[in-house]
This record gives structure tokens, sequence and C-alpha cells, in this order.
């Protein structure tokens, strides 16, 4: 039902960024080409955000080194993230807002997979540290 729901509002977004861009070739009224896109962004942005709330749902039962939930109800900490194993060190390394952070041995959850193939972490609210991280599948 969520990806049907993210669906539709993808679609409504598209179909309002094609009219926008039909608004502006006829030159049309300011306020016209405005509110299409303004649509046209709303349903992109709920259609993201509604997606990321049901990903948050499928990681709501995962638990750190310690039985904690890595991701609370909340504050959902858990983010995608872009990752690597680093071999060398034997130890996994994610970027989080464009940095490299090294993964603690603690923090990986060997025991659940990825919600959708992508690699998650989540942060400590308070101190940022990387509480929980699942790597997510290969991308060839």
């Amino acid at each position: 039902m969520s990806t049907l729901f993210a669906l539709v509002f993808l679609i409504i977004g598209a179909v309002a960024v094609v009219i926008w861009l039909l608004l502006i070739a006829e030159r049309s009224s300011a306020a016209s080409v405005v509110a299409a896109f303004a649509l046209g962004f709303f349903a992109l942005a709920t259609a993201a955000a509604w997606q990321a709330a049901k990903a948050h749902d499928k990681m709501g039962h995962w638990l750190d080194a310690w039985g904690v939930k890595c991701c609370s109800d909340l504050h959902k900490e858990c983010r995608p993230v872009r990752s690597m194993y680093d071999e060398a060190r034997g130890l996994y390394v994610v970027w989080i807002d464009g940095q490299p952070r090294d993964v603690p041995e603690t923090a990986v959850l060997t025991t659940v997979e990825s919600p959708d193939g992508s690699s998650y972490a989540c942060l400590d609210q308070y101190d940022g540290r990387i509480r929980c991280f699942v790597n997510g599948k290969p991308r060839s």
C-alpha cells in the first residue's frame, strides 16, 4: 500500500512538472507557473517522505549490541548511507553528511537485512555516534 501511495504522488509530481514546463513554454501567468511548480514539488517531496517513513517502520525492530532500539519512533535517527568495507583495516566506512566515518564493530548488525538493499546507519541523537549499521547489497 505504501509503495502505491508513493507511486501516486510521484506520478502527480511528474504531471505537475510537465504542466509547469508547458505553462512556461506558453508564457502563462506567473501565478499559474508558481502553482504548478509548488504542486509538483509538494507531490515529489511527499512521496520521498512517505518512503522514508515506511523504511523507518521496517527498521523499528533493530536492536543494538545492548538490546536497545536503534531507531526510536520519536527521532527516526536511521538514514540510508553510502558504505564500503575497508579490507585493509577490517571495518566498514560510511559517508554521513559527506564525511567518511568508521563504523564501530559493535554497531554492525549481522542478523538483520536492509529493507530495500541500501546500507543504513542509525546515529545517537545526542552525540551523533553510529549506534547501528546494516550493510546493503552490493550494486554492480
